[in-house]
């Protein structure tokens, strides 16, 4: 039994099959049930903001100044880097805004044909391209590889982001470019791996944290140049709206504003928005500083964790988590952070019996088969839970090494 649990082929068989085959169910669901069942209501968010993500920020950025917007939500929801806004603004050109800015409401744009069609065409050109990043990066047979990639890109996260149509669906893959690709033996593939991360840095901010793992390497001039690709994805795109430069502060003030609203958030997967959640469900209000003193102590602790952790995908994990947790608040579907993490574990020859719980937390947090008695929270949140023990675990045995080992220890394998 334990060398069953040590074998690769059965952490993949595990999460292909259970992953997929709640697919098959959740779409069988929709079918037999109808309109009232539990799987048409997807994850049980009602789609009352059916691709908001997406279509917001096309209203947002159809006046080119979008951090002074007030239009449909105040400014705090204008806090996105500019970016996702300049990549949203070819889509005016094929809408007439008119109306949805007499209506004061961009939601009901995908009933236009046209947008409908280019948005799709949009959608199967992404999944093609991360079939092809997945196939890539995963190790072993092309079934295995293949069933891998099908069961991430129909996981329960990813049809999540795409029924919100966040920007954020483009990260992980971004992520996994660069993760994969930094140490290939073309050039050209090393270069634009470092160009994907400064792309997804400059949609969310928070991916320039992988950057890290440049400096581990000690690959300086591949740092300074991505570092460089960074700060004009972030940056350059304000000169298009107007304002300029002028718009950072705009930026940082709608940001705070938007964390502000999410203080005693309950829904996330974020530490501090399950830190929110678990205190709910016992009826105690913590206090939003401990919330704050978590996630900076987690996060300090993950980011040591990834310099002394020998084995690749742990120090993905250890990367990955502050994407999750160092925003405060993050949407359910920003599980997709984790997918470079999943195709990593899954590439691992051997494993310990710990991991169990690591692949169980991915498995429930990507099944998209939901049950009726988790109305009240969801797989997400639980997979989630499952994670965060896992890699705090995780950290405090790499802790205890250092410690007995003091100034001898290096790069170690938490295995051992």
């Amino acid at each position: 039994m334990i060398k069953v649990l040590k074998s690769n082929r059965t952490y993949e068989l595990l999460f292909i099959i259970i992953v997929l085959f709640s697919f098959l169910l959740w779409v069988g669901g929709i079918f037999l049930e109808g309109q009232n069942g539990n799987q048409y209501n997807l994850f049980f968010r009602r789609t009352e903001d059916f691709l908001a993500d997406f279509l917001n920020p096309i209203g947002y950025s159809s006046q080119r100044d979008p951090y002074n917007n007030t239009m449909y939500t105040g400014t705090y929801a204008k806090q996105q880097p500019p970016l996702q806004y300049l990549l949203s603004y070819p889509f005016v050109r094929i809408i007439t805004m008119g109306s949805y800015w007499a209506a004061n409401d961009f939601r009901p744009m995908y009933y236009v044909s046209t947008f409908s069609i280019v948005l799709l065409l949009l959608l199967l050109l992404l999944y093609s391209f991360g079939f092809f990043l997945i196939m890539s990066a995963k190790k072993g047979v092309n079934i295995v590889r293949g069933g891998t990639a099908f069961a991430i890109l129909f996981s329960a996260p990813m049809i999540f982001t795409i029924e919100r149509c966040n920007s954020v669906i483009l990260v992980p893959f971004l992520c996994l470019a660069f993760l994969f690709f930094r140490n290939s033996k073309n050039a050209l593939l090393r270069e634009l791996s470092i160009l994907s991360l400064a792309i997804a840095t400059g949609l969310k901010l928070i991916p320039a944290i992988l950057g890290i793992i440049l400096l581990y390497e000690k690959k300086w001039k591949m740092a300074i140049r991505a570092i460089i690709y960074g700060v004009m994805a972030v940056f350059l795109p304000f000169l298009f709206f107007k304002g300029g430069l002028g718009n950072i502060s705009l930026m940082l003030r709608n940001m705070k504003d938007y964390m502000e609203l999410f203080t005693y958030n309950e829904i996330g997967v974020s530490i501090r928005d399950l830190l929110m959640w678990i205190s709910s469900v016992f009826g105690y209000k913590i206090p939003h500083v401990f919330g704050i003193v978590l996630v900076a102590f987690t996060t300090i602790g993950f980011l040591a964790g990834s310099f002394f952790a020998k084995k690749e995908w742990m120090r993905y994990l250890f990367l990955c988590l502050p994407l999750l947790s160092v925003p405060g608040h993050q949407g359910l579907y920003c599980i997709i952070y984790l997918i470079p993490v999943v195709i990593t574990f899954l590439n691992e020859l051997h494993h310990d019996i710990s991991d169990v719980i690591f692949i169980l937390g991915i498995i429930i947090a990507f099944s998209p088969y939901q049950f009726a008695f988790l109305r009240q929270f969801s797989t997400f949140e639980i997979g989630m839970i499952f994670i965060y023990i896992f890699a705090i675990y995780q950290f405090l045995r790499i802790l205890t090494k250092v410690i007995r080992n003091g100034s001898k220890f290096a790069f170690i394998s938490i295995s051992e």
